[in-house]
């Protein structure tokens, strides 16, 4: 009786476990992709995926074929999802900064707490915003003030605008008032008439 040597997936879909599995290897792909390119994963080329795999093992020792790195990163389509075995995800989490696997799922596992913290404190620390109009001559912004920063720099800004316009008008009209125009008076000179 032949051996049915099929890959099954390791943990039947919808688990919550699965997901969390496939939710550390995105994460750890990630970390590698940025760390062997400097362009998107959509962009490589099989160069790409030659090159990452001998990166990989001259670093770890450990040899992950190019195939298998096109299907983990989704350019090349598999039949069933699997599971990477152990010492893949292990030269993964190697390359991307980590001693092995499991310090990169516990790793991963802090930042996304830290994740979710940094959100709720952000969510609770928003304020409210109403849905009606404020006091203040309807503006639909609750922090409307009328004696904003904002407002005091344009009133502040206007002014200099005003007084600098008015010196130089003022400057102007000065330097107008000094010039001499000849008068009748100061054109009255004597000039000899000849008759003959």
């Amino acid at each position: 009786m032949p051996l049915n040597l099929k890959r099954i997936p390791y943990f039947p879909t919808g688990n919550s476990a699965y997901v969390q599995e496939k939710e550390h290897l995105q994460d750890c792909l990630y970390f590698v992709a940025a760390r062997a390119s400097r362009h998107s994963v959509a962009d490589w080329t099989d160069g790409n995926f030659i090159e990452l795999s001998e990166d990989i093992q001259n670093e770890t020792g450990i040899v992950i074929h190019r195939n298998t790195l096109k299907r983990l990163f989704g350019k090349v389509q598999a039949g069933a999802e699997t599971r990477p075995q152990k010492d893949t995800r292990n030269a993964l989490a190697r390359y991307a900064g980590f001693e092995d696997w499991g310090q990169f799922v516990a790793q991963n596992e802090l930042r996304k707490l830290e994740i979710v913290r940094i959100e709720s404190e952000s969510e609770t620390s928003k304020p409210e915003i109403s849905q009606g109009k404020t006091e203040e001559e309807g503006n639909p912004n609750p922090n409307y003030r009328g004696d904003s920063t904002s407002n005091w720099m344009v009133g502040i800004v206007m002014l200099l605008i005003m007084v600098g316009a008015f010196y130089f008008w003022k400057k102007k009209s000065v330097s107008n008032s000094k010039t001499v125009y000849p008068t009748s008076q100061s054109l009255q000179i004597e000039i000899p008439v000849q008759i003959s």
